[in-house]
């Protein structure tokens, strides 16, 4: 059986997917300062641009740092991250002014509880950025 991609070549093509997901998901964002949480984080990629915005960032991963882009992310997003599912948030109440969250969702079979979970999270005003599957995750 041969292998459909290297690892090398799936992280390139997860890299260009992210960066493309980015590139349509800014504009949605309020403008930083402010709190921005990543669900379903992996290794921070996303969080690391917004950072840069200038948001102060937090992840929640079941698996910290073990899927997503590899080598794209700074090391020091990695301290930000908290093991946690979109179920059970380790977040405060009304604490976040964006709730992010890419492909994380879609691998549920109930979304509700993670909606509630973004409800709560979020402050009155807050912001929810979803990126959902599609086509192009299969390339």
């Amino acid at each position: 059986m041969a292998l459909l991609a290297t690892e090398t070549l799936f992280n390139e093509r997860q890299k260009m997917i992210r960066d493309l997901e980015w590139t349509f998901a800014q504009p949605l964002l309020p403008s930083p300062p402010g709190r921005f949480l990543d669900v379903g984080c992996g290794t921070g990629y996303q969080m690391a641009r917004a950072q840069a915005m200038g948001f102060d960032v937090c992840g929640v991963d079941p698996q910290p740092n073990v899927h997503g882009v590899t080598g794209g992310a700074p090391s020091d997003m990695f301290p930000l991250i908290r093991q946690g599912t979109a179920q059970h948030l380790p977040c405060s109440d009304a604490s976040f002014d964006v709730f992010f969250s890419s492909h994380a969702l879609v691998e549920l079979n109930d979304v509700t509880p993670a909606l509630r979970e973004a409800h709560r999270v979020l402050k009155p005003d807050g912001r929810l950025v979803l990126v959902l599957s599609t086509s192009i995750m299969a390339w």
